[in-house]
């Protein structure tokens, strides 16, 4: 075998093993195949596009305009009728708000969109099923003052603005997209998560919170002081701000009193957590 060509093979299988290293180290800090995809989606690379017609960055502006024209269904539940409620969509425009009125009430613009309900179970599912994006947007009014046994949102790489929502269990996820909470979370158990995308919690009061950041950003307020809470964070190679204490690479640190009131646990892979505390006169 020529030289050449041996030098050749031997970086070829380093560069190979160093690429499966790598891959399996994004998977552990919180990367998957789902995020890769949002991600392409949203910058535009060629493979990463969606059949012609489908949502694409731009056109979550045209989501919110249609919000105020007729639904295509809507549907109307009491609040002793929903315990839990369960979202979960690929890539679309999701707008939660609160309202006067005294019911739960599910506006669709589109078709594909899912609506199942379990009277047994008091569940309600709304899901948009097909993985391509669509264009219209979904809302749900929630009355205010209402609290749910269970709350369960997935947007993968879609946007979601969220007034206020409080329930016992509280999980919300999303992939690519972006999250903004206009003013404020409320839970006993609360699940915080995002892959690559963005999100942005004005106001969080929870009992019990994980959070868990792959390589996107996660941005909130706690609704106590730092007193209140006992933290744990371990940090891939991204960055963890709690109050005025920063760390970054590879880290791992507890603050607070393990007998604290309220229990927080942060992970961080290659993305960026920044808490700040109810007290704290600093601004995200």
């Amino acid at each position: 075998m020529k030289k050449f060509t041996k030098i050749c093979l031997i970086l070829a299988a380093v560069m190979g093993v160093t690429g499966g290293v790598l891959f399996a180290v994004g998977i552990a800090m919180g990367a998957d195949w789902k995020s890769v995809q949002y991600a392409a989606v949203d910058l535009d690379l060629p493979w990463g596009h969606y059949d012609n017609g489908k949502v694409s960055s731009g056109d979550f502006n045209d989501s919110k305009k249609e919000l105020d024209t007729e639904a295509v269904e809507e549907r109307e539940y009491s609040p002793e009728e929903v315990a839990a409620l369960h979202i979960d969509v690929k890539k679309a425009y999701v707008s939660i708000v609160n309202t006067k009125e005294n019911n739960i009430r599910v506006k669709l613009y589109s078709k594909e969109d899912v609506v199942e309900y379990d009277r047994t179970d008091r569940e309600l599912k709304i899901e948009r099923e097909t993985d391509h994006a669509q264009k219209h947007p979904i809302r749900i009014e929630i009355p205010e003052g209402m609290t749910l046994e269970e709350a369960d949102i997935s947007v993968g790489g879609g946007i979601l603005e969220l007034e206020s929502l409080e329930a016992g269990e509280l999980d919300i996820s999303v992939g690519a997209g972006t999250v903004t909470v206009t003013q404020g979370l409320k839970a006993s158990d609360c699940s915080i998560e995002t892959g690559a995308g963005t999100m942005e919690i004005a106001f969080l009061d929870a009992v019990r919170t994980q959070m868990e950041c792959g390589m996107g950003t996660i941005d909130a307020v706690l609704a106590e002081n730092v007193d209140a809470y006992f933290m744990q964070a371990d940090c891939g190679v991204g960055t963890v701000t709690v109050g005025a204490e920063s760390h970054s690479g590879i880290a791992s640190f507890t603050r607070g009193n393990t007998n604290a009131a309220r229990n927080m646990e942060i992970e961080c892979g290659m993305g960026t957590v920044n808490v700040l505390f109810h007290d704290s006169e600093s601004e995200l």
